[in-house]
């Protein structure tokens, strides 16, 4: 079976398989319920069947956890057949009871009996073949069988037996019976933790088969405190048109559980939790820590470095969820009258609001603008996406303008569905002229290529009295061309772009550098990929000084162009020096993107590296 996202794990399973058999060797995998340690006790009774080692598992379920032997009857069920036989009379008689196999299955049992004969019947499968015993949730297995097999495993002369099981960890709750029952046999123990973000994307893909969106994936995540069943769970209840601003509905499947642990607190206690869900990062100096006391008592939170946190995010969210609307406004407009940062403010005010208020959507979108110069465009998202519902329905200009900003906003965030929802909005109210055309060349970011060719050239027509949208749309059109058209039909478009830039530059937008720089990168692509290489590098050249001291990610782009030229050209060593320097300021701006690693990897392949070209590409590839 293939399991994501645990290769660390795996590597410890595959380590304990195949280990030296000194006397008996234990290994627990240990973790919240819904983390994957069933997934990975299932994987490691996989591999160990693989590799020729005989499995006797058991997997008990609370239900069964009174019922006496139940456990070892599934333990011992396989080969039952084999091991009776070899039996002294006493100890087959004692197991051929427990195993409901007995004429009078009703009859009296020696516990001592039924231990010495589990222990035997072990080392007679141990002594034909490596041995695996291996127990899913051993919380649940009965007590007779725990201390049968306790008493067994700790009196094995067999040394070639190995114990797995897997453990539900809880603060606070007793070892399992089994574990008790070892006494001093040393346990080995493997924490099973949250799973990466990459990794539960994974998941969801093959399992929920829907493409989310990164902030959609980010706030599963984030709620679930990475736990595998927990995140499915919330994203099978997810509507595909769920509210980025609004928390993740939290589904009947874990609704139940988590409100027996809400259920029973006081209302000054549940007051100060709410403050603590719609803050996220309040220390307890700032809380009533006497309102505070049930809740550590029930541990549903706990101080960390000061900080009040969710021992479970979920629990967050299902009793965020679970108060009354005008209960959390409350929550955010005691919060919005403390907070120093003005992004949080505004967005405290905003969720305090019950309706449009042109003060707070002003202070929404000037925050959105400061979260965007901070590198958040996920809080920029949000932030903007209020200031727009905040925004008077009969202020049609400023509505537009911020639905634009709202919709380029989610488009950065990754969040295309959110933004294409805004754009296809736009368009549908636009009138003409320039409300149409930025309406459309947003939309256009949005679609498949020859659809955003389509509506680029539909906006240009919009656009004959604004140059300066003129001069976007063609760069636009010239990078999207070049690649469905071609470098020919491409040209005369970047051209255009990068005449008009030219004008604005020296007329109305003299000091602007931004759509200068955009429309010679557009241009420079176009002569890159026409294979005109002396050509591109005067172009690239010239670009890379004129923007080296303004910008350095514009910078980091041309060389990158430069990179393919020199390589082109056979000049494979310059050509790796501006593949390495746009690599490295690549990664430094952003989490890295498969591009990133293309002209380095295509470089160092051509100079014969093969190990790090490998590498390059294998980190490409992921």
């Amino acid at each position: 079976m293939e399991v994501l996202g645990r290769d660390d794990e795996l590597r410890s399973l595959e380590a304990f398989l195949d280990g030296e058999a000194s006397g008996l060797a234990i290994l627990a995998l240990e973790g919240e319920a819904g983390i994957g340690k069933s997934t990975l006790w299932l994987a490691a009774v996989e591999t160990a069947r693989e590799r020729g080692t005989r499995v006797l598992s058991a997997r008990p379920t609370e239900l069964e956890s009174p019922v006496a032997y139940a456990g070892l009857a599934d333990v011992l069920g396989d080969i039952q057949d084999d091991v009776l036989p070899e039996l002294p009379t006493p100890r087959r008689n004692a197991l051929e009871a427990i195993l409901l196999l007995a004429d009078d299955p009703d009859g009296a049992v020696d516990f001592r009996t039924v231990a010495a004969a589990v222990q035997t019947a072990i080392e007679f499968a141990a002594s034909q073949q490596p041995l695996l015993l291996a127990i899913d949730d051993v919380q649940w297995l009965d007590a007779s069988s725990a201390r049968a097999l306790g008493f067994a495993l700790r009196r094995l002369s067999a040394e070639n037996v190995r114990l797995l099981v897997s453990r539900r960890a809880e603060s606070g709750a007793p070892a399992p019976e089994l574990e008790q029952a070892l006494g001093d046999v040393t346990v080995q123990r493997l924490h099973v933790g949250p799973i990466s973000l990459g990794a539960l994307r994974a998941i969801l893909q093959r399992t929920v088969g829907d493409a989310f969106s990164r902030p959609t994936l980010l706030r599963l995540h984030e709620t679930s405190g990475g736990n595998p069943f927990f995140a499915l769970e919330l994203a099978r209840a997810l509507p595909v048109d769920a509210d980025p601003t609004e928390p993740l509905p939290v589904p009947a499947s874990l609704e139940a559980l988590l409100r027996a642990r809400l259920e029973g607190l006081p209302d000054a206690t549940r007051r100060a939790l709410l403050l603590v869900c719609a803050h996220g990062r309040l220390r307890l100096s700032q809380l009533d820590a006497e309102a505070l006391e049930p809740a550590f008592a029930d541990r549903l939170i706990e101080a960390v470095e000061g900080l009040v946190q969710f021992t479970h995010p979920l629990f967050a969210s299902a009793l965020y969820q679970g108060a009354t609307p005008n209960a959390r406004r409350q929550a955010h407009a005691q919060l919005a009258d403390v907070a120093e940062d003005p992004v949080a403010r505004a967005r405290h005010r905003a969720l305090a609001a019950s309706g449009p208020d042109p003060d707070t959507a002003a202070a929404l979108e000037a925050a959105a603008g400061i979260a965007l110069g901070r590198g958040a465009p996920i809080v920029a998202a949000e932030l903007a996406d209020h200031a727009f519902r905040a925004t008077p329905p009969d202020d049609l200009a400023t509505r537009h303008r911020r639905a634009l900003a709202a919709a380029s906003a989610h488009s950065a965030a990754g969040d295309g569905i959110r933004a294409r929802t805004f754009a296809l909005d736009l368009v549908a109210g636009a009138a003409s002229g320039r409300e149409r055309a930025e309406s459309l060349a947003l939309l256009a970011q949005l679609e498949p290529l020859p659809r955003t060719i389509l509506l680029l050239e539909e906006a240009l027509e919009e656009a004959h009295n604004h140059p300066e949208l003129q001069a976007s749309l063609h760069r636009q059109l010239a990078v999207s061309g070049r690649v469905v058209y071609g470098p020919d039909w491409a040209e005369p478009h970047a051209q255009a772009a990068l005449a008009l830039a030219n004008r604005l530059d020296d007329d109305a937008l003299r000091g602007d550098e931004r759509l200068l720089d955009q429309a010679r990168s557009a241009l420079a692509h176009v002569v890159v990929w026409s294979v005109e290489t002396e050509r591109a590098r005067a172009l690239l050249e010239s670009h890379y000084r004129g923007s080296y001291e303004r910008d350095e990610r514009v910078a980091a782009g041309a060389r990158w162009l430069l990179a393919l030229v020199e390589w082109r050209a056979g000049r494979w060593a310059l050509a790796e020096e501006h593949a390495k320097d746009a690599h490295e300021i690549g990664i430094q701006y952003a989490a890295p993107v498969p591009q990133d690693f293309f002209p380095l990897g295509l470089v160092v392949t051509h100079r014969g590296d093969l190990p790090r070209a490998r590498s390059l590409a294998r980190r490409g590839r992921e």
